[in-house]
């Protein structure tokens, strides 16, 4: 699904502020602590990042802002349970 640079944004400002002093247009923490640069959406490289589901499409998880978030590609990839 392709998204807007308008709804990348709103999805990016969920992630966690970065380290002090790093900055913030560029920079961000996924919800597992993993760095993610801005410039890297898309990328399976050391900072690439996606856009991930809080709750998976395969147990019930839409496409709605309230259930997107920025991920590190490789933590989007796994099974987490909360």
């Amino acid at each position: 699904m392709p998204y807007t640079e308008e709804k990348l944004r709103q999805i990016w400002e969920k992630a966690r502020p970065p380290p002090p002093n790093w900055d913030k247009s560029e920079w961000r923490l996924d919800a597992f602590h993993a760095l993610i640069k801005w410039s890297k959406f898309g990328s399976q490289e050391e900072y690439g990042w996606e856009v991930g589901r809080i709750v998976p499409p395969h147990r019930g998880g839409g496409g709605d802002m309230s259930n997107l978030r920025p991920m590190h590609w490789l933590n989007n990839g796994a099974e987490h349970e909360w």
